[in-house]
């Protein structure tokens, strides 16, 4: 099934091998709140995917998507490339 990824934060779109990772910062300050939304094609309903995210380093995290599952990725912030 592929899904479409909305990305609502600033932050780099790197990739290595079959997965795609977006890394961002994190402000302690604030509360949790969703990096990354997903829906299917065709549908207007949310679809849970299984969230993995890791720290990096204190204050830096990475979300991570898999690429066989991608069918569009909309940014709605400053991202960067490092493909």
């Amino acid at each position: 099934m592929r899904v479409n990824y909305y990305i609502l934060r600033n932050g780099i779109l790197k990739r290595k091998q079959n997965t795609v990772y977006f890394v961002y910062k994190v402000d302690a300050t604030k509360p949790k709140e969703k990096v990354v939304t997903t829906e299917t094609e065709g549908t207007e309903e949310a679809l849970e995917i299984e969230e993995k995210v890791e720290t990096v380093k204190p204050g830096i995290e990475k979300q991570i998507i898999p690429i066989e599952k991608i069918s569009a990725i909309y940014a709605y912030g400053r991202i960067s490339c490092a493909i």
